[in-house]
This record gives C-alpha cells, structure tokens and sequence, in this order.
C-alpha cells in the first residue's frame, strides 16, 4: 500500500511540476511577444 501510494504522490507531484513548468513558460512567452509588439509599436510611431 506505501509503495502504491508513494508512487501516485510522485505521480501526482510530476504532474503539478509540469503544469507548473509549463504555465511559467507560457507566461515568459507571452510576455515576450507582447514586449515586442510594444516596442515595434514604439518604434513605427516614431
């Protein structure tokens, strides 16, 4: 039963890190593409 359950809390954690992970990448992406539209936008308007 310990085995069981220790091998889905590592699952379980895996699975959050990766949720994690993934969303902190989606936010560095995001505001990439946003910090280059913005400066793009700065730059034409000049």
């Amino acid at each position: 039963i310990t085995k069981v359950l220790g091998k889905s809390g590592a699952d379980i954690f895996a699975r959050v890190m990766a949720i994690f992970l993934a969303a902190i990448a989606a936010e560095y992406v995001i505001q990439g593409i946003f910090g280059k539209i913005h400066t793009f936008l700065r730059t034409v308007k000049q």
